[in-house]
């Protein structure tokens, strides 16, 4: 189980800076150094929940990997805040959630971009119509949009909370 506290600060926090990545569209690394002095507070008081394997880790190194290939790429697919919110998080999450909290991520994922991509599409129907009917192809990718990910990552906390809690 994750401890109460744990999940309500995680939450609150979530919801500061979804607010802060929304406004300024950027993550301060704050809540990012906070997190990792939680970690070392939290893993002192709730041992039970969490092992120090490679194990535990592991989501951890993969996001910062992860994010730091995303950033590099020419799209920027993926902000550094992102990721190294991501990273930190996935540090304080007992190990045995961070099979579930991924998944959770996954699937808001979809879901978040599945629905930005119809309001696009819908939105610009008579351009690309247009740029379709011209043969001009190139033309379409240029109505995607870029979405901040930290109201995704609050969804999946806020679905992960119902999963555990709820069943009570």
């Amino acid at each position: 189980m994750i401890p109460m506290p744990l999940y309500l600060f995680l939450f609150f926090e979530l919801i500061i800076v979804t607010y802060l990545d929304i406004r300024y569209r950027k993550i301060p690394n704050q809540y990012i150094i906070l997190n990792l002095i939680l970690y070392f507070f939290f893993i002192s008081i709730f041992k039970e929940n969490y092992n120090f394997t490679f194990g535990h880790y592991i989501y951890s190194i993969m996001f910062i990997v992860l994010g730091f290939i995303f950033f590099l790429h020419p799209q920027k697919i993926m902000a550094g805040g992102d990721s190294k919110l991501l990273a930190s998080i996935f540090l304080l999450v007992p190990t045995s959630y961070h099979d579930l909290f991924l998944l959770n991520i996954l699937w808001v994922t979809i879901l978040v971009t599945g629905f930005c991509i119809i309001l696009n599409i819908l939105g610009n129907l008579s351009n690309i119509i247009e740029h379709i009917r011209r043969k001009n192809y190139s033309k379409i990718y240029a109505f995607g949009m870029k979405i901040p990910f930290t109201p995704v990552i609050l969804l999946s906390w806020g679905w992960l909370g119902i999963e555990i809690y709820g069943q009570s």
